[in-house]
């Protein structure tokens, strides 16, 4: 059985996503949506923010903090992109992918 992985939409996909609803929330940045997002944020941007979150959140906050351009030696990586299911520790369910560091242990 082959192992089903998302390329589409991509990273940068959703990234620009959740961006977006930041933007029309009134936020700086993205991750305060993790702060209050029932207050801002209508039914169905909950359920796409949440969506994302779990699908590719780890994936998002490793690009948010460790992005190539912000880690010493950035030129090694230059071009770099994490496309989501890629990673270590992703699983397909359904035939989405699932950020479940838990269950392959420690990084």
């Amino acid at each position: 059985m082959d192992m089903v992985v998302v390329v589409h939409p991509t990273l940068e996909d959703y990234s620009s996503q959740v961006h977006e609803m930041a933007t029309k929330c009134g936020y700086e940045t993205w991750l305060d949506l993790f702060e209050d997002p029932n207050k801002k944020m209508n039914a169905d941007d909950r359920d796409d923010f949440s969506f994302i979150t779990m699908a590719v959140g780890d994936q998002l906050i490793h690009r948010e903090f460790i992005s190539p351009d912000r880690s010493p030696g950035g030129d090694d990586a230059d071009g770099l992109q994490v496309e989501p299911g890629l990673s270590p520790g992703s699983i397909v369910l359904s035939g989405v992918t699932i950020e479940c560091p838990r269950l392959c242990g420690t990084h």
